[in-house]
């Protein structure tokens, strides 16, 4: 009797545990029902259980993924580009014409000091979508100026991955729309533009910005 009344109590308290932790998961922006449905269907879904995992304790990507950039504002975008010594694809549309660089006032610093982060989804995802997650964590979409600056000073870093920054859009005439974002591959070292609207794959890196 002693061990049922021991055994009926340990479910008592997963399920206070289960109760808490998807309360907490809400509050983050997440569902933590939603994987604990497509991990159970069929027999188990071992992609959901990775997922519910990355929820509890967190991945190696996330937190290992500030990096500290200076964005010079005092610099053309060409001076910001070259600073990047991309020795492959460049789109020649990347240019102050379509992503025009802020003007700071006389007497302030043209120098900023930035933590950028990268964040990764391991999934499918729309633009619109990553927008809607970055807002739940308090960041913003990272900039071109912001993306040059860290391809100038972590250039090994997009040879890991593709890394996207959605805070700069530019519009096509007709109507399309364009986001800058790095590149490798065995022709070297790319800054290339891509359709906003589109589903981008689960090895994607999206820069952003903490907001204060």
């Amino acid at each position: 009797m002693a061990k049922k009344v021991a055994t009926v109590s340990g479910a008592g308290q997963f399920l206070d545990f289960m109760i808490h932790l998807a309360s907490a998961v809400k509050r983050k922006g997440g569902d933590l029902g939603k994987y604990v449905e497509e991990a159970v269907q069929d027999g188990g879904n071992q992609e959901a259980f990775e997922k519910l995992a990355e929820l509890i304790v967190g991945t190696k990507e996330s937190a290992a993924t500030i990096l500290k950039v200076v964005v010079d504002y005092g610099k053309s975008l060409a001076e910001m580009i070259a600073a990047g010594k991309y020795d492959g694809y460049i789109n020649s549309d990347i240019t102050e014409k379509h992503f025009p660089i802020p003007k700071i006032p006389a007497g302030l610093p043209t120098k900023f000091e930035l933590n950028l982060e990268l964040v990764h989804f391991n999934r499918v995802i729309t633009s619109n979508q990553v927008l809607d997650e970055l807002r739940k964590q308090r960041l913003r979409p990272a900039t071109l100026l912001e993306l040059l600056a860290l391809g100038a000073t972590y250039p090994e870093k997009q040879r890991e991955f593709p890394i996207v920054a959605l805070g700069s859009v530019w519009r096509y005439l007709n109507g399309d729309r364009y986001v800058p974002y790095l590149w490798s591959n065995a022709d070297g070292r790319d800054l290339r533009l891509d359709w906003f609207v589109r589903d981008w794959d689960e090895d994607y890196r999206f820069l952003a910005v903490r907001e204060s």
